[in-house]
């Protein structure tokens, strides 16, 4: 009975899970091994030309490789020797230097700041011991002042620069008045006459006759007496006196030229004919009036030399 009890408590080992593992594990090794040589035994020959072109990418490819790897190597090569040519003993030390002279340094800065300010405190007890605060008061107040005039003077002279720049603006607007002063545009009123303006400008040094309707119908004609009544009596032989009457501006070295062309027209051409006298260097423009833009009026000033 006691052998019993002692073989019932003893613990019992079993090896059924382990086998039943190595037999698993065995068999799918058995199994893949099975498949790698089918696999292997089973590939088909493929066509020589796509082996050699694949041959011949694999070859590029390595040599592509093999390239990188030596310009790898190369730069490698490269930083180590940058790495043995500094020496870190040496940068240490440079570096320690540094640090000490900057320590220094910034010991001077504040020594020199204190010792500006035990200055400034002597200077300001010497004054205080000689009677001499007012004075220094009198000083303060003019350097004041003095900033004050200097930001005056900065605005007149940016006042001065505007205003250079309006005399200069205005000076071209003059300059171009006078270019246009002399030039003369007719507008005309269309209550006046039913008949077509026929407009004859008698100068000097220029004689001309165009439709007033249609500028660009111009007849530029002769300045001597006979051709400008020949030329005028050609060109007015194409018009009809109920169709159109003339209007002619004559300066004043043309006053005898004018009654020779005042009769051509009314008395021998019966077209109807007005006159008018412009002075000397005006020029009667043909053609539509330029059409002038007036600029916004400028701010006034709330007080001399001040914009407003």
């Amino acid at each position: 009975m006691g052998s019993r009890l002692r073989e019932s408590l003893e613990p019992r080992i079993s090896f059924f899970a382990f086998q039943d593992i190595i037999t698993s594990t065995s068999g799918i090794l058995i199994i893949v091994v099975l498949l790698l040589g089918t696999f292997l035994g089973s590939q088909s020959v493929t066509d020589p030309r796509k082996q050699q072109r694949h041959q011949k990418e694999l070859e590029e490819r390595k040599a592509a490789l093999e390239e990188e790897v030596a310009s790898l190597e190369k730069a490698l090569g490269e930083l180590r020797g940058k790495a043995t040519e500094v020496d870190p003993e040496k940068l240490e030390r440079d570096l320690a230097v540094l640090r000490s002279a900057n320590e220094a340094l910034a010991e001077k800065i504040a020594a020199l700041n204190a010792a500006g300010a035990e200055k400034r405190k002597e200077i300001e007890a010497t004054i205080s011991r000689a009677g001499l605060d007012r004075l220094q008061g009198e000083i303060r107040d003019l350097e004041e002042k003095n900033a004050a005039r200097r930001n005056a003077v900065e605005e007149l002279r940016q006042e001065h620069d505007s205003l250079a720049a309006r005399v200069q603006k205005l000076s071209a607007k003059v300059t171009l008045a006078e270019t246009e002063k002399n030039k003369i545009w007719l507008i005309r009123d269309e209550k006046s006459s039913s008949k077509a303006p026929l407009i004859l400008f008698l100068s000097p040094t220029d004689c001309r006759l165009w439709e007033m309707d249609r500028p660009q119908k111009s007849h530029s004609l002769p300045t001597r007496t006979e051709p400008l009544l020949e030329g005028l009596e050609k060109v007015l032989g194409t018009y009809r006196a109920s169709d159109a009457y003339v209007v002619i501006y004559v300066q004043p070295g043309s006053v005898s030229l004018f009654e020779k062309v005042r009769e051509l027209i009314q008395e021998k051409l019966r077209f109807d004919a007005g006159w008018d006298a412009v002075e000397e260097g005006v020029v009667i423009q043909s053609g539509t009036p330029p059409a002038y833009q007036l600029e916004e009026p400028e701010p006034i000033s709330s007080r001399p030399g001040k914009k407003a």
